[in-house]
């Protein structure tokens, strides 16, 4: 069992027994459902149904409840089927949540894309890359800034952010355009491994800044795209759950994230203009990108 579907059917759902979660999870690959989405979403669901703010007229008569392995297999199982309410629910979280009112502050997603299973209050970078990521709440895309920053001690800090994001998403990047697995990075390859790959494969020669170039350019171009289709600064977003709402327990009791200073750091080390948050022209002459 994959760690982010025990993640997205267990303790996003309150759902504690095991043979549910492989249920929910074999429900998803039979249908092709993403089990990630699937989850968070029945999550948002159900704290929406625990407040009031649905009830069992929306959900075709399902107590829809955390921790209720029952209702979670129901659920899907009308996603599945595309019933009544499974249609509804299909829809996703940020669907979802700009029709129930009072619910967006709790709908678990960034620029659409529900989040890996990775709580950001208390982890700075890994909030920063949820939110700057140019797809979303992706925990691949653009890394995952919180396996470092759990280590180093720095996850409550807002200065070196950006840059500890950039190395992070730029190394993601490599490994995606080179079709390397990203789990054994570092311990199996490293950088200086992929240049001496790649000045074989081209015979000529490339260098670490030359690698750099190209994480970078790649990041710059999926900015442009989503800059075409009218995203700006505003767009790189969390809810309001992680930005005002204190961590309730843990050794990062009482965080929040802070946002705002996180994006500065990182429009500043990328050379993105810190109104907008899209790349400069000078940004996209360096990397020989045409405007």
């Amino acid at each position: 069992m994959e760690w982010e579907a025990v993640y997205a059917f267990g303790s996003q759902c309150g759902v504690d027994r095991m043979d549910a979660i492989l249920a929910a999870s074999q429900i998803c690959d039979e249908y092709g459902i993403d089990n990630m989405t699937a989850g968070v979403t029945v999550g948002f669901a159900m704290e929406c149904f625990e407040r009031g703010l649905i009830g069992l007229e929306d959900t075709g008569g399902i107590d829809l409840r955390f921790g209720s392995h029952e209702a979670l297999i129901a659920a899907l199982t009308q996603v599945a089927a595309q019933d009544e309410f499974g249609r509804w629910l299909a829809k996703g979280t940020r669907s979802l949540s700009n029709e129930i009112a009072g619910s967006a502050g709790f709908a678990m997603q960034a620029k659409g894309l529900e989040f890996g299973g990775y709580e950001c209050r208390g982890l700075n970078g890994q909030a920063l890359q949820f939110a700057i990521s140019a797809r979303g709440g992706c925990r691949h895309a653009y890394g995952l800034p919180a396996r470092t920053e759990v280590g180093d001690g720095s996850r409550l800090t807002v200065e070196g952010k950006g840059e500890q994001v950039k190395a992070a998403a730029t190394g993601r990047i490599l490994c995606d355009s080179l079709i390397l697995c990203t789990f054994p990075a570092h311990a199996v390859y490293d950088r200086e491994m992929m240049a001496e790959a790649l000045s074989g494969v081209f015979s000529k020669p490339w260098t670490l800044a030359k690698l750099e170039e190209v994480g970078e350019r790649v990041m710059c171009q999926e900015r442009l795209f989503n800059a075409r289709e009218g995203l700006t600064r505003e767009d790189d977003s969390l809810p309001d759950r992680l930005l005002i709402e204190p961590k309730p327990d843990g050794p990062t009791s009482g965080a929040v994230v802070p946002l705002e200073a996180l994006k500065d750091d990182f429009y500043r080390v990328m050379g993105y203009d810190l109104e907008t948050g899209n790349p400069t022209l000078a940004l996209m002459e360096r990397l020989s990108i045409e405007p």
